[in-house]
């Protein structure tokens, strides 16, 4: 009921005003070296592979970032980016990062699933060096984050997608994972994190980072 009364009128006009511009034109999917074809009936099936990077990785990650005025997060998004314009060659990305969608205060504590998605286009033109790439993340990033307010959903029908039948805007994906290690103290019980063998994915590859005591876990 606070989300409807929130977007209206002006407000409403603006947000969608800012996704029509970031997202015109017609948008390709990413031509990723699949093993096979895709197949016209989506099976949703996934499987999930983990890598550690090293903490000193981490730390010059860290450093890179304060020098661009980026965090650790953005400077991993940009190596993100690269990594699918160094398979693909397409220099036009578009990544889903999910957002904890919890800007009011009520919401901090409310137990339950809010979180949403942003769509993040990335122009990777001109072969920029690193620096520059970050750069250009960052700003996207913040203004996608200043104009979170519309619901992915709705963001996704104004866009004009030209991708792969059976590909969406969804199709790659780019997220913080939560340590693994906070919230799991409790009084008289000692708790496991176990790893869920059945997955499903709507996308084709998502992708989430997060310290942990091994150093950065990349999912």
């Amino acid at each position: 009921f606070w989300q409807r009364q929130y977007l209206q009128g002006e407000r409403r006009n603006r947000l969608v005003t800012y996704w029509k511009q970031r997202l015109s034109g017609k948008l390709s999917s990413l031509k990723l070296p699949f093993d096979y074809p895709r197949p016209k009936a989506p099976t949703f099936r996934a499987r999930r592979e983990t890598v550690f990077l090293p903490g000193d990785l981490q730390k010059s990650l860290f450093g890179l970032g304060q020098g661009q005025q980026a965090t650790e997060f953005m400077v991993e998004l940009a190596a993100f980016n690269l990594l699918l314009h160094l398979y693909t060659g397409q220099t036009d990305i578009l990544v889903g990062v999910t957002t904890a969608n919890r800007n009011q205060i009520e919401s901090v504590d409310v137990i339950g699933w809010l979180a949403d998605r942003v769509l993040l286009r990335s122009d990777l033109s001109g072969s920029p060096i690193f620096a520059e790439l970050v750069m250009r993340i960052r700003n996207v990033f913040l203004g996608a984050y200043q104009h979170q307010a519309l619901p992915y959903l709705e963001v996704v029908k104004l866009v004009n997608w030209g991708g792969d039948s059976g590909s969406t805007p969804n199709q790659c994906c780019f997220s913080e994972a939560p340590d693994a290690n906070l919230g799991t103290a409790m009084e008289g019980l000692e708790v496991e994190t176990l790893p869920r063998e059945q997955l499903s994915s709507t996308g084709d590859l998502n992708v989430f980072v997060g310290q942990t005591s091994r150093g950065l876990e990349v999912r």
